[in-house]
């Protein structure tokens, strides 16, 4: 979609496979996976102090799952669908299973 989006329109500038994304001259996106533009990384990472730990998830298809998240940053979860990225914010931090509980 491009080359605006929300109530400022947009419409559809490429569809298509890979081939056909870079072959198409109005896609930026093909034009980022040509290596045409890119967006340089920050010179210096910023840096974190706070965090929210999860430890031991197991909820829908997690299995004992720790991880810490970091605090004022930018921080992306990303992975296919169904693999469980949103589970660990939707958890009740409060909440035990029931073979914890007792």
């Amino acid at each position: 979609m491009g080359p605006l989006a929300s109530h400022l329109g947009g419409e559809v500038v490429a569809a298509g496979d890979y081939d056909q994304l870079i072959a198409n001259e109005d896609s930026l996106t093909g034009k980022y996976l040509k290596g045409e533009l890119t967006i340089a990384p920050p010179a210096f990472p910023r840096k974190w102090k706070r965090s929210i730990s999860v430890e031991g998830a197991r909820q829908n298809n997690l299995r004992d799952l720790t991880v810490e998240f970091p605090l004022d940053v930018l921080c992306v979860v990303s992975g296919v669908s169904g693999s469980g990225k949103t589970t660990p914010g939707q958890a009740d931090p409060l909440s035990r299973p029931p073979e914890d509980q007792g």
